[in-house]
């Protein structure tokens, strides 16, 4: 996000909590115009639906009616998939309002410190008084004055000489006080203004009110903004993702053209001590997985199909009813791959070279098709099949916790260990 996005947003959100909505609607439309621009949609929709609520506030219906709509097309498109405005904005009238008390306070704390300029009601640092240097230079020293004498009274106080040096500051501190306020010489209030302890005190100041106004900003629509850039993220991976699929000669590439065509696998049945070859094939467009008892009856009557978005997960290792049986104990858990739809487990073994395509492509569907399905990433698959072949290979089946299972840590330690025993 640029500056100007940046600057355009806070000044929208700042007209907003005092009631300025005609120049909130102003700045708020521009930030949306340049998000706009760079196509930062969830972005767009932040500053939409601050420009709906404004002009809602202000029974601008006709307006706030058009806003909603383009607002409900974005939420509807597929980058906001399963997203609701109702959740995306949950609360966000309290926070609102909550808001505006802080902002309320703020200007109270302002007008009690004689910073009485209007533009601070706007909460923009920049635009301080002409005396707002002398108001901060204050407090500084006041600060400062009352840290000199605790000092004097506390243990460094014990020190008589040390005691008189720190009364001695205090001193000069009032005095540098009182003659602040009493001095009219143009000339000498520049060379005060000037001076570095005078602009570092400003600058202390003005950092403080900036965060004020971060925290204020940062609390109205913070839910929304989390939300939307974790959508916005996602989609931006599932977009790389998207491209490397198109490439015939990525292993992504290769996966989705192994699926779509169609593979033989080794189906393991739920009601019998029995496996067969099955022919098994993806249609990504309908998000429809089917199987059949060869490759010319997959479309035909005698093929089973399943709805990839009513699956619930997808396990991989041995374990379902069906792989834990005695007639399966042979199989390698790291060719098992289970689907557990709503009534029982779709069950399949795989060869070596077709377990990793298979297994990308089903759970990438199986994710894109139901967001609430539990579906480990590639890489967490690739870490549980290392664990499974350490195990298998290296570690030997005597060597277990007392439960019975092995942590991917405990596996690589106890490999290392029998590979340094073995030399």
């Amino acid at each position: 996000m640029c500056i100007r996005d940046r600057y355009y947003t806070t000044m929208g959100i700042n007209k907003e909590l005092i009631g300025d909505v005609d120049n909130a609607i102003r700045y708020h439309s521009k930030a949306m115009e340049i998000w706009r621009g760079v196509n930062e949609a969830y972005l767009v929709v932040l500053a939409l639906m601050h420009l709906y609520t404004l002009h809602r506030s202000v029974n601008n219906l006709t307006q706030a009616q058009e806003v909603g709509t383009v607002l409900n097309r974005i939420m509807d498109s597929e980058e906001f998939k399963n997203l609701s405005p109702e959740l995306l904005f949950k609360d966000s009238d309290k926070r609102l309002s909550l808001a505006k008390e802080l902002t309320n306070a703020l200007q109270q704390v302002e007008s009690s410190i004689a910073i009485t300029a209007p533009q601070r009601s706007q909460l923009v640092a920049d635009d301080l008084p002409n005396d707002f240097w002398k108001q901060a230079l204050r407090l500084r020293l006041l600060n400062a004055l009352k840290a000199t004498k605790q000092l004097a009274t506390g243990p460094r106080g014990s020190n008589q000489r040390e005691r008189e040096n720190l009364e001695m500051a205090a001193r000069q501190i009032e005095e540098t006080l009182k003659a602040m306020d009493m001095e009219q010489n143009e000339l000498v209030l520049e060379k005060l203004r000037n001076s570095e302890y005078a602009k570092e005190a400003s600058n202390i100041v003005r950092g403080n009110i900036n965060r004020l106004r971060k925290f204020i900003v940062g609390l109205v629509y913070s839910h929304a903004w989390s939300r939307l850039r974790q959508v916005h993220i996602r989609h931006q991976k599932t977009l790389a993702l998207e491209s490397r699929k198109e490439d015939p000669n990525s292993f992504f590439g290769r996966a989705y053209t192994l699926a779509t065509g169609g593979d033989y696998i080794i189906k393991v049945n739920l009601t019998s001590n029995s496996r067969g070859k099955k022919f098994l094939q993806l249609n990504r467009a309908d998000g429809v997985l089917r199987w059949a008892s060869s490759e010319d009856s997959i479309h035909s009557s005698k093929s089973r199909m399943y709805i990839l978005n009513e699956v619930k997960g997808i396990l991989y290792g041995k374990h379902t009813s069906t792989f834990k049986k005695d007639y399966n104990k042979k199989l390698e858990p790291w060719l098992c791959i289970s689907l557990e739809l709503h009534n029982r487990s779709l069950d399949l073994y795989f060869k070596e070279e077709q377990i990793n395509p298979w297994y990308y492509v089903l759970s990438s569907e199986i994710k894109r098709q139901n967001p609430r399905a539990f579906a480990p990433s590639f890489g967490k698959f690739l870490w549980r099949k290392l664990q499974f072949l350490l195990f298998q290979f290296y570690l030997g089946p005597q060597i277990k916790t007392k439960k019975g299972k092995l942590s991917f840590a405990k596996a690589v330690v106890a490999y290392k260990f029998a590979s340094a025993n073995d030399y």
